[in-house]
């Protein structure tokens, strides 16, 4: 699963906060829709690499095993599978956030349901028009308060 955003130039602070949701959404994600050995946590990785044509910052992300360190691609795929599923879901649902100045999400009290963390990676991914998500050839464009989503 990758996240691609199309500048070079980021503040740390959104690099910082854009791991920390992402890390949190797809530990959410994977703790209630994908099973694993219960004494032996995947640990998210992240490999950063710049595309050559654009110039975009890609950030993509993998499961290992904490104790081989190799990846756990079956793993990694269900992950990212159901992240794109629960985002498209939720901007389908949701696909005004702002409309009167302020994210639905944000004047309920949502604080600790997974619906809580989709808000915080939409507003993340919002920052930079054009910021994708893609896993296995599905993406998810953000472009303000609109979206596309492309097979």
């Amino acid at each position: 699963m990758k996240i691609v955003i199309p500048s070079r130039k980021l503040s740390a602070t959104h690099i910082s906060t854009l791991m920390r949701v992402i890390q949190a959404t797809m530990r959410e994600i994977a703790g209630q829709e994908v099973n694993y050995e219960a004494d032996s946590y995947p640990v998210l990785y992240c490999e950063t690499n710049v595309e050559d044509d654009t110039g975009a910052l890609v950030y993509e992300f993998m499961f290992v095993d904490k104790h081989t360190g190799s990846a756990i691609e079956e793993y990694t795929n269900q992950v990212g599978e159901n992240l794109v599923d629960e985002v498209v879901k939720y901007m389908n649902g949701n696909s005004q956030a702002s409309l009167w100045g302020f994210s639905v999400i944000d004047r309920n009290k949502y604080k600790d349901q997974p619906i809580s963390r989709l808000e915080k990676l939409r507003r993340e991914l919002n920052k930079y028009t054009g910021t994708y998500i893609e896993h296995d050839g599905r993406v998810v464009e953000f472009n303000g308060e609109s979206f596309n989503f492309k097979v």
